[in-house]
């Protein structure tokens, strides 16, 4: 498994596809709140929004759109629109992590960056 590891592309670890779903209020399970997810969604549809309702955030969702988040930390979700709507999810396990024996990354923190 390892060797398949230190092939993988990118540093999420987990994709998932969504298509026409309605997403009700959640935090997403099996995540570290530093970790942040990427949302793309693509299709044909009326107009959407994705809320936070914590932040009470509603953000207009039109095709192309990519979002970046932690799902874990931050309650979230979409509803129902007339048309077709896929939705790409990259996300990271720490099941994933725990099993190839990765160190989990930190919170990043404006010291850490360069000037």
């Amino acid at each position: 498994m390892m060797k398949g590891a230190e092939l993988w592309p990118g540093i999420y670890n987990s994709l998932s596809a969504v298509v026409n779903y309605s997403s009700p209020y959640h935090k997403d399970q099996n995540r570290l709140p530093q970790w942040f997810d990427l949302v793309l969604i693509v299709g044909n549809y009326e107009a959407i929004k994705f809320e936070m309702p914590e932040l009470k955030i509603a953000c207009y969702y039109p095709p192309g759109t990519v979002i970046a988040f932690s799902g874990q930390l931050l309650e979230h979700g979409v509803w129902h629109a007339a048309g077709n709507r896929s939705c790409i999810v990259w996300y990271m396990q720490e099941k994933v992590h725990e099993a190839l024996q990765i160190q989990w990354c930190n919170f990043v923190h404006v010291c850490h960056l360069e000037h």
